[in-house]
């Protein structure tokens, strides 16, 4: 559904006629998920939509391959070291999960926040988004907790 949106803003933008008799060539996707969960998992894996099909004979007709790659603190250095972002992210993440190991889901990412902009960790973004980051990361950790008590 994403990439079908995706195509359709693009054709539009670029003036593209669907019905044209010649083929027009469009930008190949790229599917990457950066993973963040608890589960462990390696440094990369790919997934496939026709893992999900009910029943698969031969070649499927469609196939989507998404890239994951674990984002977590201490996996992916290399990617870590190219992308700050990507690192101070993890390192926000990584407290919080320390952090709610003896404090109420609230306080561990108010806690979290609060020494990440101290120690310069995605500083300017939490200076200026904090509002949006803890509702974001109460909501988040909230719906990993409640997966995690279907899977059980």
């Amino acid at each position: 559904m994403y990439i079908a949106k995706e195509y359709e803003k693009y054709i539009k933008e670029k003036g593209i006629s669907l019905y044209s008799s010649r083929q027009k060539k469009i930008p190949a996707p790229q599917f990457i998920v950066f993973y963040n969960g608890n589960r462990k998992i390696g440094e990369r894996m790919e997934h496939r939509l026709s893992d999900a099909y009910e029943t698969v004979r031969g070649e499927p007709a469609l196939e989507l391959k998404v890239l994951v790659i674990n984002i977590n603190e201490g996996h992916n250095q290399k990617l870590m070291e190219s992308c700050q972002i990507l690192k101070e992210y993890a390192q926000y993440v990584s407290k919080v999960r320390t952090y709610k190991k003896t404090l109420s889901l609230n306080e561990a990412v108010e806690k979290a926040v609060e020494e990440c902009i101290q120690e310069g960790i995605l500083r300017d973004f939490l200076l200026k988004h904090r509002a949006e980051v803890v509702a974001m990361s109460i909501f988040e950790y909230d719906r990993e907790w409640e997966e995690e008590l279907l899977r059980k």
